[in-house]
Protein backbone atom coordinates (compact mmCIF):
# COMPACT_ATOMS: atom_id res chain seq x y z
CA UNK A 1 0.00 0.00 0.00
CA UNK A 2 1.16 3.52 -0.64
CA UNK A 3 -0.22 6.83 0.58
CA UNK A 4 -0.12 9.95 -1.49
CA UNK A 5 -0.93 13.33 -0.04
CA UNK A 6 -2.04 16.43 -1.82
CA UNK A 7 -1.48 19.13 0.76
CA UNK A 8 -1.64 18.65 4.54
CA UNK A 9 0.84 17.58 7.19
CA UNK A 10 2.15 14.22 8.34
CA UNK A 11 2.86 13.74 12.04
CA UNK A 12 1.31 12.38 15.29
CA UNK A 13 -1.99 14.01 14.29
CA UNK A 14 -1.79 14.19 10.48
CA UNK A 15 -4.10 16.37 8.45
CA UNK A 16 -4.78 15.94 4.78
CA UNK A 17 -6.36 18.05 2.12
CA UNK A 18 -6.55 15.10 -0.28
CA UNK A 19 -5.66 11.51 0.62
CA UNK A 20 -5.20 8.74 -1.91
CA UNK A 21 -4.77 5.16 -0.65
CA UNK A 22 -3.58 2.61 -3.18
CA UNK A 23 -4.13 -0.90 -1.93
CA UNK A 24 -5.62 -1.99 1.37
CA UNK A 25 -5.73 -0.01 4.64
CA UNK A 26 -4.94 -2.31 7.59
CA UNK A 27 -5.79 -1.08 11.11
CA UNK A 28 -5.00 -3.28 14.12
CA UNK A 29 -4.84 -6.31 11.85
CA UNK A 30 -8.16 -5.57 10.11
CA UNK A 31 -8.23 -4.86 6.36
CA UNK A 32 -10.22 -1.83 5.21
CA UNK A 33 -11.03 -1.80 1.54
CA UNK A 34 -11.97 1.86 1.76
CA UNK A 35 -12.62 4.66 4.23
CA UNK A 36 -15.68 6.82 4.33
CA UNK A 37 -15.44 9.88 6.61
CA UNK A 38 -18.77 10.56 8.32
CA UNK A 39 -17.87 13.76 10.21
CA UNK A 40 -17.33 14.67 13.88
CA UNK A 41 -18.59 12.63 16.82
CA UNK A 42 -19.35 13.80 20.39
CA UNK A 43 -18.18 10.86 22.51
CA UNK A 44 -19.69 12.41 25.65
CA UNK A 45 -23.29 12.67 24.39
CA UNK A 46 -22.92 9.99 21.63
CA UNK A 47 -23.92 12.41 18.94
CA UNK A 48 -24.54 11.29 16.25
CA UNK A 49 -25.75 8.09 17.91
CA UNK A 50 -23.49 5.07 17.36
CA UNK A 51 -24.07 1.54 18.61
CA UNK A 52 -21.71 -1.38 19.24
CA UNK A 53 -21.27 -3.80 16.29
CA UNK A 54 -23.52 -1.62 14.14
CA UNK A 55 -22.19 0.31 11.13
CA UNK A 56 -20.84 0.15 7.61
CA UNK A 57 -17.39 -1.19 6.84
CA UNK A 58 -14.96 1.69 6.33
CA UNK A 59 -17.06 4.41 7.90
CA UNK A 60 -15.18 6.50 10.47
CA UNK A 61 -15.74 9.54 12.70
CA UNK A 62 -13.29 11.93 14.32
CA UNK A 63 -13.96 12.67 18.02
CA UNK A 64 -14.72 16.34 18.66
CA UNK A 65 -15.67 16.04 22.34
CA UNK A 66 -13.97 13.47 24.62
CA UNK A 67 -16.21 11.03 26.42
CA UNK A 68 -16.84 7.52 27.69
CA UNK A 69 -19.54 6.23 25.32
CA UNK A 70 -19.13 2.46 25.15
CA UNK A 71 -18.55 1.17 21.64
CA UNK A 72 -17.64 -2.50 21.64
CA UNK A 73 -15.97 -2.09 25.07
CA UNK A 74 -14.00 1.03 24.18
CA UNK A 75 -14.68 3.96 26.53
CA UNK A 76 -11.53 6.11 26.51
CA UNK A 77 -12.35 8.45 23.63
CA UNK A 78 -10.15 11.57 23.33
CA UNK A 79 -10.39 14.57 21.01
CA UNK A 80 -8.84 13.72 17.63
CA UNK A 81 -9.33 9.96 17.96
CA UNK A 82 -10.88 8.04 15.06
CA UNK A 83 -13.83 5.71 15.53
CA UNK A 84 -13.69 3.26 12.58
CA UNK A 85 -16.10 0.41 11.87
CA UNK A 86 -14.27 -2.62 10.44
CA UNK A 87 -17.34 -4.47 9.33
CA UNK A 88 -17.79 -6.23 12.66
CA UNK A 89 -16.91 -3.91 15.55
CA UNK A 90 -15.91 -0.31 16.19
CA UNK A 91 -12.22 0.33 16.71
CA UNK A 92 -10.32 3.31 18.06
CA UNK A 93 -7.29 4.89 16.37
CA UNK A 94 -5.27 7.16 18.67
CA UNK A 95 -5.27 10.64 17.22
CA UNK A 96 -5.30 13.11 20.11
CA UNK A 97 -2.51 15.42 21.27
CA UNK A 98 -2.42 13.57 24.63
CA UNK A 99 -1.93 9.83 24.84
CA UNK A 100 -5.16 8.07 25.84
CA UNK A 101 -4.81 4.33 26.51
CA UNK A 102 -6.80 1.70 28.37
CA UNK A 103 -3.65 -0.40 28.76
CA UNK A 104 -0.09 0.67 28.13
CA UNK A 105 2.83 -1.74 28.14
CA UNK A 106 6.25 -0.13 27.94
CA UNK A 107 9.73 -1.40 28.64
CA UNK A 108 10.77 2.18 29.41
CA UNK A 109 8.63 5.25 29.96
CA UNK A 110 10.03 8.79 30.19
CA UNK A 111 7.74 11.57 31.44
CA UNK A 112 8.87 15.14 30.94
CA UNK A 113 7.33 17.93 33.01
CA UNK A 114 6.14 17.98 36.61
CA UNK A 115 2.45 17.75 35.69
CA UNK A 116 2.75 15.37 32.79
CA UNK A 117 1.06 12.45 34.57
CA UNK A 118 -2.46 12.91 35.93
CA UNK A 119 -3.86 9.99 37.93
CA UNK A 120 -7.58 9.99 38.63
CA UNK A 121 -7.73 6.59 40.31
CA UNK A 122 -5.45 3.72 41.27
CA UNK A 123 -2.58 2.22 39.33
CA UNK A 124 -2.78 -1.55 39.66
CA UNK A 125 0.07 -4.03 39.92
CA UNK A 126 -0.38 -6.58 37.11
CA UNK A 127 -4.08 -5.76 37.06
CA UNK A 128 -4.46 -6.86 40.72
CA UNK A 129 -7.04 -4.62 42.40
CA UNK A 130 -5.73 -5.66 45.84
CA UNK A 131 -2.26 -4.33 45.11
CA UNK A 132 -2.26 -0.77 43.86
CA UNK A 133 -1.47 2.84 44.58
CA UNK A 134 -3.31 6.01 43.72
CA UNK A 135 -6.05 8.21 45.12
CA UNK A 136 -9.24 7.38 46.99
CA UNK A 137 -12.48 9.29 46.81
CA UNK A 138 -11.43 11.88 49.41
CA UNK A 139 -8.22 12.69 47.54
CA UNK A 140 -6.07 10.75 50.00
CA UNK A 141 -3.03 9.16 48.46
CA UNK A 142 -2.81 5.48 49.27
CA UNK A 143 -0.68 2.41 48.76
CA UNK A 144 -2.57 -0.87 49.10
CA UNK A 145 -1.15 -4.36 49.16
CA UNK A 146 -2.98 -7.63 49.72
CA UNK A 147 -6.27 -5.73 49.87
CA UNK A 148 -5.14 -3.70 52.94
CA UNK A 149 -4.07 -0.05 53.07
CA UNK A 150 -0.37 0.08 53.89
CA UNK A 151 0.24 3.85 53.61
CA UNK A 152 -2.26 6.73 53.58
CA UNK A 153 -1.52 10.43 53.12
CA UNK A 154 -4.64 12.54 53.67
CA UNK A 155 -5.48 16.06 52.55
CA UNK A 156 -3.89 17.50 55.71
CA UNK A 157 -0.58 15.81 54.88
CA UNK A 158 -0.94 13.31 57.72
CA UNK A 159 0.84 10.04 56.96
CA UNK A 160 -0.77 6.89 58.39
CA UNK A 161 0.42 3.29 58.38
CA UNK A 162 -2.85 1.52 59.33
CA UNK A 163 -1.38 -1.97 59.25
CA UNK A 164 2.13 -3.33 59.67
CA UNK A 165 5.29 -1.57 60.81
CA UNK A 166 7.57 1.15 59.52
CA UNK A 167 11.07 -0.23 58.98
CA UNK A 168 13.92 2.16 58.29
CA UNK A 169 17.03 0.51 56.95
CA UNK A 170 19.29 3.55 57.18
CA UNK A 171 20.72 5.29 60.24
CA UNK A 172 19.07 8.71 59.95
CA UNK A 173 15.43 9.58 60.51
CA UNK A 174 14.93 13.32 60.36
CA UNK A 175 11.97 14.62 62.40
CA UNK A 176 11.25 18.34 62.28
CA UNK A 177 8.03 18.23 64.32
CA UNK A 178 6.12 15.95 66.66
CA UNK A 179 4.81 12.46 66.00
CA UNK A 180 1.27 12.29 67.38
CA UNK A 181 -0.65 9.31 68.70
CA UNK A 182 -3.74 8.85 66.50
CA UNK A 183 -3.56 12.53 65.59
CA UNK A 184 -3.90 13.57 69.25
CA UNK A 185 -1.95 16.77 69.79
CA UNK A 186 -1.85 16.06 73.55
CA UNK A 187 -0.08 12.71 73.16
CA UNK A 188 3.08 12.70 71.06
CA UNK A 189 6.83 12.50 71.00
CA UNK A 190 9.24 14.67 69.13
CA UNK A 191 11.37 17.76 69.56
CA UNK A 192 10.61 21.15 71.04
CA UNK A 193 12.10 24.49 70.11
CA UNK A 194 15.39 24.03 71.98
CA UNK A 195 16.05 20.66 70.35
CA UNK A 196 15.27 18.62 73.44
CA UNK A 197 13.64 15.27 72.83
CA UNK A 198 10.41 14.77 74.77
CA UNK A 199 7.36 12.59 75.25
CA UNK A 200 4.05 14.30 76.03
CA UNK A 201 0.95 12.44 77.20
CA UNK A 202 -2.34 14.00 78.25
CA UNK A 203 -0.90 17.41 77.40
CA UNK A 204 1.82 17.10 80.08
CA UNK A 205 5.50 16.50 79.44
CA UNK A 206 6.40 13.04 80.75
CA UNK A 207 10.03 12.59 79.66
CA UNK A 208 12.53 15.13 78.37
CA UNK A 209 16.11 14.65 77.21
CA UNK A 210 17.84 17.99 76.73
CA UNK A 211 20.82 18.86 74.56
CA UNK A 212 23.16 18.10 77.50
CA UNK A 213 21.73 14.55 77.69
CA UNK A 214 19.96 15.21 80.98
CA UNK A 215 16.86 13.05 81.40
CA UNK A 216 13.93 14.64 83.25
CA UNK A 217 10.63 13.07 84.30
CA UNK A 218 8.53 16.17 84.89
CA UNK A 219 5.33 14.42 85.92
CA UNK A 220 4.68 10.94 87.31
CA UNK A 221 7.11 8.28 88.48
CA UNK A 222 9.75 6.05 86.92
CA UNK A 223 8.49 2.47 87.26
CA UNK A 224 10.88 -0.39 86.49
CA UNK A 225 9.03 -3.70 86.28
CA UNK A 226 10.27 -7.27 86.21
CA UNK A 227 11.24 -9.86 88.77
CA UNK A 228 15.01 -10.11 88.39
CA UNK A 229 17.91 -8.35 86.77
CA UNK A 230 17.86 -10.93 84.01
CA UNK A 231 14.40 -9.64 83.09
CA UNK A 232 15.67 -6.10 82.94
CA UNK A 233 14.37 -4.69 86.24
CA UNK A 234 17.45 -2.70 87.08
CA UNK A 235 18.94 0.75 86.90
CA UNK A 236 22.54 0.43 85.88
CA UNK A 237 25.18 3.00 86.90
CA UNK A 238 28.31 2.89 84.79
CA UNK A 239 31.85 4.15 85.30
CA UNK A 240 31.89 3.31 89.04
CA UNK A 241 35.59 4.04 89.34
CA UNK A 242 34.86 7.69 88.61
CA UNK A 243 32.40 7.86 91.54
CA UNK A 244 29.48 8.86 89.35
CA UNK A 245 26.57 10.44 91.20
CA UNK A 246 23.06 11.14 89.95
CA UNK A 247 20.63 13.81 91.10
CA UNK A 248 17.51 12.69 92.98
CA UNK A 249 15.45 15.52 94.48
CA UNK A 250 17.63 17.54 96.86
CA UNK A 251 20.22 14.75 97.15
CA UNK A 252 22.25 12.44 94.93
CA UNK A 253 22.59 8.72 94.53
CA UNK A 254 25.07 6.74 92.57
CA UNK A 255 28.06 4.45 92.63
CA UNK A 256 31.24 5.16 94.57
CA UNK A 257 34.50 3.24 94.84
CA UNK A 258 33.07 1.57 97.95
CA UNK A 259 29.75 0.58 96.42
CA UNK A 260 26.38 2.26 96.27
CA UNK A 261 25.80 5.49 98.20
CA UNK A 262 23.40 8.35 98.76
CA UNK A 263 25.01 11.76 99.18
CA UNK A 264 23.68 14.96 100.71
CA UNK A 265 24.20 17.78 98.21
CA UNK A 266 24.31 20.49 100.90
CA UNK A 267 27.37 19.27 102.81
CA UNK A 268 28.54 16.39 100.53
CA UNK A 269 28.22 13.84 103.36
CA UNK A 270 27.08 10.27 102.78
CA UNK A 271 24.10 9.35 105.01
CA UNK A 272 23.86 5.86 103.50
CA UNK A 273 26.54 3.58 102.06
CA UNK A 274 26.28 -0.05 100.91
CA UNK A 275 29.76 -1.43 100.33
CA UNK A 276 30.89 -4.27 98.06
CA UNK A 277 30.41 -6.77 100.93
CA UNK A 278 26.73 -5.76 101.33
CA UNK A 279 27.44 -3.97 104.60
CA UNK A 280 25.09 -1.06 105.20
CA UNK A 281 26.34 1.95 107.11
CA UNK A 282 25.01 5.38 107.99
CA UNK A 283 28.17 7.49 108.43
CA UNK A 284 26.21 10.69 109.06
CA UNK A 285 22.74 11.22 110.43
CA UNK A 286 20.25 8.88 112.09
CA UNK A 287 18.19 5.87 111.09
CA UNK A 288 14.53 6.52 111.89
CA UNK A 289 11.96 3.73 112.06
CA UNK A 290 8.35 4.90 112.19
CA UNK A 291 6.10 3.92 115.10
CA UNK A 292 4.68 0.42 114.66
CA UNK A 293 7.62 -0.70 112.54
CA UNK A 294 10.86 -2.28 113.65
CA UNK A 295 14.16 -3.93 112.80
CA UNK A 296 14.58 -7.72 112.59
CA UNK A 297 17.83 -8.98 114.09
CA UNK A 298 19.07 -12.50 113.43
CA UNK A 299 15.90 -13.67 111.72
CA UNK A 300 12.44 -12.70 110.55
CA UNK A 301 10.31 -14.28 113.29
CA UNK A 302 8.25 -12.10 115.62
CA UNK A 303 10.78 -12.71 118.39
CA UNK A 304 13.54 -11.20 116.24
CA UNK A 305 11.77 -7.90 115.80
CA UNK A 306 13.04 -4.87 117.68
CA UNK A 307 10.24 -2.33 117.43
CA UNK A 308 10.98 0.07 120.31
CA UNK A 309 13.92 1.87 121.91
CA UNK A 310 13.63 4.73 124.36
CA UNK A 311 15.78 6.65 126.84
CA UNK A 312 14.56 9.07 129.49
CA UNK A 313 14.40 10.26 133.10
CA UNK A 314 11.97 9.60 135.93
CA UNK A 315 11.55 10.62 139.57
CA UNK A 316 11.74 7.83 142.20
CA UNK A 317 9.58 8.11 145.34
CA UNK A 318 9.84 6.57 148.83
CA UNK A 319 6.43 5.38 150.11
CA UNK A 320 4.80 3.23 152.73
CA UNK A 321 2.21 0.58 151.94
CA UNK A 322 -0.56 3.16 152.47
CA UNK A 323 0.90 5.12 149.50
CA UNK A 324 2.06 7.98 151.68
CA UNK A 325 5.16 9.57 150.15
CA UNK A 326 8.30 10.86 151.80
CA UNK A 327 10.57 13.66 150.69
CA UNK A 328 14.28 13.50 149.85
CA UNK A 329 16.95 16.07 149.20
CA UNK A 330 17.84 14.25 145.95
CA UNK A 331 15.47 12.07 143.89
CA UNK A 332 16.76 11.25 140.39
CA UNK A 333 16.24 8.37 137.98
CA UNK A 334 17.06 7.35 134.38
CA UNK A 335 15.78 4.53 132.20
CA UNK A 336 16.49 2.71 128.92
CA UNK A 337 13.67 0.74 127.30
CA UNK A 338 14.63 -1.80 124.59
CA UNK A 339 11.61 -3.58 123.22
CA UNK A 340 9.66 -4.76 126.31
CA UNK A 341 12.65 -4.71 128.71
CA UNK A 342 13.17 -1.67 130.94
CA UNK A 343 16.46 -0.89 132.69
CA UNK A 344 16.15 1.67 135.50
CA UNK A 345 18.55 3.23 137.96
CA UNK A 346 18.23 6.01 140.48
CA UNK A 347 19.16 7.73 143.73
CA UNK A 348 17.28 8.84 146.87
CA UNK A 349 19.38 10.87 149.34
CA UNK A 350 18.38 12.09 152.80
CA UNK A 351 15.02 10.35 152.85
CA UNK A 352 12.65 12.10 155.30
CA UNK A 353 10.08 9.56 156.55
CA UNK A 354 7.97 12.12 158.40
CA UNK A 355 4.29 11.50 157.75
CA UNK A 356 4.73 7.80 156.93
CA UNK A 357 3.54 4.93 159.13
CA UNK A 358 6.65 3.41 160.70
CA UNK A 359 5.37 -0.19 160.81
CA UNK A 360 4.23 -0.24 157.17
CA UNK A 361 6.33 -1.85 154.42
CA UNK A 362 8.80 0.53 152.72
CA UNK A 363 8.30 0.84 148.92
CA UNK A 364 10.20 2.42 146.01
CA UNK A 365 7.69 3.89 143.51
CA UNK A 366 7.33 6.12 140.45
CA UNK A 367 8.62 3.56 137.90
CA UNK A 368 8.39 4.84 134.27
CA UNK A 369 6.62 1.65 133.01
CA UNK A 370 4.36 -0.97 134.58
CA UNK A 371 6.01 -4.20 135.73
CA UNK A 372 4.82 -7.29 133.81
CA UNK A 373 6.84 -10.05 135.49
CA UNK A 374 5.01 -13.19 136.62
CA UNK A 375 5.32 -14.06 140.29
CA UNK A 376 7.42 -17.10 139.48
CA UNK A 377 10.08 -14.99 137.74
CA UNK A 378 9.91 -11.89 139.92
CA UNK A 379 11.88 -8.81 138.93
CA UNK A 380 14.69 -7.98 141.31
CA UNK A 381 17.04 -5.06 141.65
CA UNK A 382 20.40 -4.32 143.26
CA UNK A 383 20.57 -1.86 146.10
CA UNK A 384 23.19 0.07 148.09
CA UNK A 385 21.96 1.79 151.26
CA UNK A 386 23.12 4.15 154.03
CA UNK A 387 21.51 4.40 157.48
CA UNK A 388 19.16 1.48 156.89
CA UNK A 389 18.84 -1.09 159.70
CA UNK A 390 18.16 -4.79 159.02
CA UNK A 391 19.23 -7.89 160.92
CA UNK A 392 21.08 -9.98 158.33
CA UNK A 393 21.47 -10.90 154.64
CA UNK A 394 21.45 -8.60 151.63
CA UNK A 395 19.15 -5.68 150.96
CA UNK A 396 17.46 -5.81 147.52
CA UNK A 397 14.36 -4.69 145.52
CA UNK A 398 11.51 -7.02 144.52
CA UNK A 399 9.07 -5.82 141.88
CA UNK A 400 5.34 -6.15 142.23
CA UNK A 401 3.59 -7.52 139.11
CA UNK A 402 1.17 -5.08 137.42
CA UNK A 403 2.43 -2.10 139.45
CA UNK A 404 4.94 0.72 139.11
CA UNK A 405 6.78 0.06 142.39
CA UNK A 406 9.00 -2.45 144.24
CA UNK A 407 9.41 -3.43 147.91
CA UNK A 408 12.59 -3.23 149.99
CA UNK A 409 13.51 -6.75 151.23
CA UNK A 410 16.44 -8.58 152.78
CA UNK A 411 17.40 -12.24 152.92
CA UNK A 412 17.29 -14.06 156.27
CA UNK A 413 19.21 -17.24 157.05
CA UNK A 414 17.03 -20.28 157.40
CA UNK A 415 13.83 -18.27 156.86
CA UNK A 416 11.86 -16.47 154.19
CA UNK A 417 13.04 -13.10 152.92
CA UNK A 418 11.75 -10.24 155.05
CA UNK A 419 10.04 -7.02 154.06
CA UNK A 420 11.72 -3.89 155.50
CA UNK A 421 9.43 -1.41 157.19
CA UNK A 422 9.65 2.38 157.17
CA UNK A 423 11.22 2.59 160.64
CA UNK A 424 14.34 0.77 159.28
CA UNK A 425 15.28 3.97 157.40
CA UNK A 426 16.83 6.71 159.57
CA UNK A 427 14.71 9.71 158.79
CA UNK A 428 16.59 12.60 157.25
CA UNK A 429 19.82 10.67 156.58
CA UNK A 430 18.93 7.36 154.91
CA UNK A 431 20.13 6.94 151.31
CA UNK A 432 19.50 4.30 148.61
CA UNK A 433 21.28 3.81 145.26
CA UNK A 434 19.67 1.19 143.02
CA UNK A 435 19.35 -0.42 139.57
CA UNK A 436 16.75 -2.87 138.30
CA UNK A 437 15.57 -4.55 135.07
CA UNK A 438 12.07 -5.80 134.36
CA UNK A 439 9.63 -6.53 131.55
CA UNK A 440 6.76 -4.19 130.89
CA UNK A 441 3.39 -4.38 129.22
CA UNK A 442 3.99 -1.23 127.10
Amino acid sequence: MSIKQHGGVFGRNPTFNDLTIEGDLILNGEVFTGLDFQGSWNASTNSPSLASSTGTNGEFYIVSVAGTTNLNGITNWGIGDWAIFNGTVWQRVEGGADGNFDALNANSLTVNGADAVAIDDYILHNGDNNTKFGFSGNDAWKVRTGGVDAITVDGSQNVTIPNGNLTIGGVDLNITGNINHSGDGDTFFGFNANDSWRVVTGGAEGIKVDSSQNVTISNGNLNISGTSVTNGCRVQFTNAAASKVYQVGSGQLGVTNAGFAIRNVTDSTFPLVIDDNSNVSIPNGDLTVASGNGVFLGGTAAGNKLDDYEEGTWTPTFKDSSSNSASASTATGTYVKIGSVVHIQGTLIDINTSGLTGGNSALLGGFPFTINNASATRAHGLLQSNDVTFTEGTLYLQGNNGQVQAGFKFNKTGAAAQQIVVNAFTSGSADVFFSMSYQTTA
